[in-house]
């Protein structure tokens, strides 16, 4: 029941971030900001948010580590939504703080990190195997 728990915790802390960061950020990017990975042709950016460095600072503490950039992306793949968070890690050891809180709320498959960057797949069951693809096309380095 703590593994629920943490998972709603940290997804009312990133619906927050969000609401947030929709207010200064769609449609402005900072300098800092991680880029988008390239996924699959027929995945469609529906929303693309670029967090201010005031809403990132909730989402840090809960994860343990210094985040220098946040980014939220939504996707429509085939009628289905997919959500990718990509966590840009100030260093190597909070990059390994933040995959550390991350593994203890979420099965590694929703994962993929690469050095500093790690890319954070959400989405309901149904998008497993949607995930699984976009996963693999990051995991693969193309």
């Amino acid at each position: 029941m703590s593994d629920f728990r943490g998972l709603v915790c940290f997804s009312l802390v990133i619906a927050l971030a969000l609401a947030l960061a929709c207010d200064r950020s769609i449609g402005s990017a900072s300098a800092a900001a991680p880029p988008t990975p390239a996924m699959p042709s027929h995945w469609k950016v529906t929303s693309d948010i670029d967090f201010a460095a005031a809403d990132i600072e909730p989402v840090a503490r809960r994860l343990g580590g210094e985040i220098s950039a946040l980014r939220n992306t939504t996707y429509d793949v085939g009628g289905k939504q997919v959500k990718l968070n990509t966590i840009v890690a100030a260093t190597d050891a909070d990059a390994d703080s933040i995959m550390e809180a991350l593994e203890a709320m979420k099965s590694e498959e929703a994962f993929v990190r690469r050095g500093r960057i790690i890319y954070e797949f959400v989405g309901s069951n149904d998008v497993l195997p949607e995930i699984r693809e976009g996963r693999a096309l990051l995991v693969s380095g193309r």
